[in-house]
């Protein structure tokens, strides 16, 4: 088998979902201030267009599906050189 694990720790930051929402609202104020009234408009309805698209519910019948067993055990031997940079 193999001998190699990896330990990953993740800790969420509290503090992180409003330090982006001051970001957020940073760029936005910034961008929108270098709009004309017209683009402005077009960015919304491409905004609420997106949104709604995000919205359905995607058909996922065209994926293709893998089971455990449709992947080897055993990992392929790749080919390759060593060099030095």
């Amino acid at each position: 088998g193999n001998p190699h694990r990896l330990l990953t720790t993740m800790r969420p930051d509290d503090n992180w979902e409003a330090e982006q929402s001051k970001l957020d609202a940073a760029f936005q104020s910034q961008f929108l201030s270098k709009v004309t009234p017209e683009e402005k408009e077009q960015w919304i309805t491409k905004s609420k267009a997106l949104h709604e698209q995000q919205l359905k519910t995607e058909d996922i019948s065209c994926l293709p599906c893998l089971q455990l067993y449709d992947i080897p055990m055993e990992c392929r031997r790749e080919p390759f050189t060593m060099t030095e940079g």
